[in-house]
């Protein structure tokens, strides 16, 4: 049992949050029984870590606080809603700044409940910092960047977490798939001072819409991006991570 909420570090009363959002269910966006899989991986260094295959789409996370839960988190899950239920359900549409900014928030604390859930070796890569700043009043991390993409199958929810690390710092790709919706999201912890970075291969593709970072214009975006994902291309598009022009690798 937790003893400070992954949040807000208060000392409860705890609840437990759903990996995957209630209103998915209740809306019945996805079919119940056995056929259900939620996978989650992380890789370091290219090496891969065991999966777990979760077959039941009531699978609760513990270690959230109820005033978190039942505020800003279920403030966040309700004015993620609308937005996301056209393009699970493959709907053209277009976002404004505004909703952007809602799904990329969405988007950063499932990714932040599903590490608090797959913990890897008892280290977790956000920082306490940034899941306060989220808890408080939903401040991203200060390197984020979060896409959106489209798949051409009407695809069973599931997320993977690629972790790379290097001399100079250590980063998390994480991808999310609900139907044929696709977002990823990157966050880079730089170690010290330098020029390194981490960034998307060019996507000359046309797979990806951008809707948040630190340096982007705001502007509305249409959804689905040019060209869609495949199997064969998902799995591209969650490796497509390159350092200084190099495929990146420990």
């Amino acid at each position: 049992m937790a003893k400070t909420c992954l949040f807000c570090e208060s000392t409860g009363p705890f609840t437990e949050e759903d990996l995957n959002s209630k209103w998915m269910r209740k809306a019945k966006l996805f079919p119940e029984g056995p056929e259900w899989r939620y996978d989650i991986t992380k890789e370091l260094g290219g090496r891969p870590y065991p999966t777990r295959r979760l077959t039941s789409p009531t699978t609760k996370v513990p270690g959230v606080c109820l005033r978190c839960n039942t505020r800003w988190m279920s403030g966040l899950e309700r004015r993620s809603k609308p937005l996301l239920i056209p393009m699970i359900k493959d709907y053209r549409t277009v976002l404004a700044p505004r909703d952007q900014s809602v799904i990329a928030r969405w988007i950063t604390m499932k990714t932040m409940v599903s590490e608090w859930h797959e913990v890897l070796a008892g280290r977790y890569f956000f920082e306490k910092s940034e899941r306060r700043a989220m808890g408080i009043n939903q401040t991203m991390p200060v390197t984020a960047r979060v896409w959106l993409a489209r798949h051409r199958e009407y695809l069973f929810p599931f997320s993977r977490g690629v972790l790379f690390t290097d001399a100079a710092f250590t980063a998390l790709a994480s991808t999310l798939v609900y139907g044929h919706f696709v977002a990823q999201a990157l966050v880079v912890h730089r170690k010290r001072d330098s020029a390194k970075n981490v960034t998307p291969a060019s996507d000359s593709q046309g797979w990806t819409v951008e809707i948040w970072s630190p340096s982007r214009e705001e502007r509305e975006e249409a959804w689905p991006p040019q060209e869609s994902l495949d199997n064969r291309t998902l799995k591209s598009f969650q490796e497509r991570w390159e350092l200084q022009s190099r495929w990146l690798s420990a």
